[in-house]
């Protein structure tokens, strides 16, 4: 169970900003800061987009009242808008339907909405008003990042004010590596493995991956970073899977979103990590600010907490620390908004390093000699509510691990061990 700390409904008007921008033909609006620090890349030195386009991050508009204000003052001149979302439609549902009605207002007015994930294709793409095979192709450009695929984005969306449809021809997605390893040195200790958004080094913000290859290394241990697309492609896992394990590395550490298997194939393991037969420790990064996150009793953002925790337990990953928070740099002249890049937190990462030597101690453990607690729920405090799982026979399968235990030469006391749930309890 995860709880979030809020009020009923949505947080209170008082904690609502208003957003506006200079008026831009096209707005580019998305949940991945890393496509707007690569979009001001491209912008650098390009007249013809000077002053046309806008870009803000998704996180500006949580709340209906900053859509409905943003959609009647800055999106009133825009002629068309582009949504790049990672998540389902459910995850910014008033904002589709609203952008949905922006659209209907006049015929002139084009949107554009594209699936981060490849699998959320199919849910997203036909809401706006180009085909979905257009949708697909220019989705495709977000998704594999750089300068190059960023400029023929920007020539489809050109052509798409212009009044036409890009043809297929027009729009060739330039792949990098997939999975692409990054600073391999031979250094001594342990293998560690280390994956995180190729996005992220498209867009030059890497310095949380320098930050955690540093401190790896100064604790004795051996980083193989990869840069990867996703964790949901096939392709991708098999490429992850063959570095890590001609490694022959002790522990990964993720900081991927998602999960690696479908929400109907939850249960049934990950074909990925079960490969690689080591604990994967899931990094946390806060899409907000370090003032942001000391002044709030929170903690993780609702978005943050949905896809970086509750999701990847899905692989049964091991929920770590934030070890970077997103703090804004001074706006972009042309995109009319700050630029977010990952900031380390030293405290994180300097814990999330220890923890990692501790599970690498750990297997080397003789089983016996290790000590292992498991943790029961008790909510609410009731004795009748004890070990309580809605759908779940938590005794019984209590009884299933500690028969595994013994079957696996851990130490587990003299006296008998329960073998039916009635008799754990």
């Amino acid at each position: 169970m995860h709880r979030l700390a809020s009020c009923p409904g949505i947080d209170p008007p008082d904690d609502v900003v208003l957003v506006e921008q200079p008026a831009a033909e096209v707005l580019f609006l998305t949940s991945a800061g890393t496509d707007l620090s690569c979009l001001e890349q491209c912008l650098i030195g390009s007249a013809g987009w000077s002053d046309r386009i806008r870009g803000l991050n998704l996180d500006c508009l949580t709340h209906p009242a900053q859509i409905d204000h943003y959609l009647s003052t800055t999106g009133q001149t825009a002629r068309l808008i582009l949504v790049r979302l990672l998540g389902s439609r459910g995850h910014w549902s008033y904002g589709l339907e609203q952008l949905q009605r922006w659209s209907t207002a006049d015929a002139s007015r084009q949107l554009v909405v594209l699936a981060g994930t490849e699998d959320q294709k199919s849910e997203l793409h036909g809401i706006g008003t180009i085909p979905e095979s257009v949708a697909e192709r220019l989705a495709a450009l977000l998704r594999e990042g750089g300068h190059q695929n960023m400029e023929q984005l920007l020539n489809g969306l050109s052509t798409l004010l212009d009044g036409e449809i890009p043809g297929s021809e027009s729009i060739q997605v330039v792949p990098l590596p997939d999975p692409l390893p990054w600073d391999w040195q031979d250094d001594a200790g342990s293998r560690v493995g280390l994956v995180l958004y190729r996005a992220q080094l498209q867009a030059g913000d890497t310095a949380l991956a320098e930050c955690l290859n540093s401190n790896l290394r100064a604790a004795g241990l051996c980083p193989r970073l990869i840069w990867v697309s996703s964790l949901r492609d096939p392709a991708v896992q098999a490429g992850v899977a063959d570095l890590l394990s001609s490694q022959a590395v002790r522990l990964v550490i993720t900081g991927t979103a998602f999960a690696s298997v479908r929400s109907e194939h939850a249960g049934l393991g990950s074909p990925l990590w079960k490969a690689l037969d080591c604990p994967v420790l899931q990094l946390l990064t806060s899409g907000s600010s370090r003032a942001h996150w000391q002044q709030s009793s929170r903690g993780l953002e609702p978005l943050d907490l949905s896809l970086q925790v509750v999701m990847p337990e899905l692989d049964a990953r091991i929920t770590t620390r934030t070890c970077s928070f997103r703090e804004a740099r001074q706006p972009s002249a042309g995109l009319a908004t700050a630029i977010a890049r990952q900031q380390p937190d030293e405290d994180g990462i300097a814990w999330l390093v220890d923890h990692a030597k501790r599970w690498i101690d750990l297997q080397r453990t003789a089983k016996p000699d290790r000590r292992v607690a498991m943790v029961l729920a008790n909510y609410p405090v009731r004795d009748g509510r004890l070990a309580n799982g809605v759908g779940l026979d938590t005794p019984a399968s209590v009884v299933n691990i500690i028969s595994w235990l013994a079957q696996e030469g851990y130490q587990l006391g003299a006296l008998p061990l329960p073998k039916t749930a009635d008799g754990l309890m």
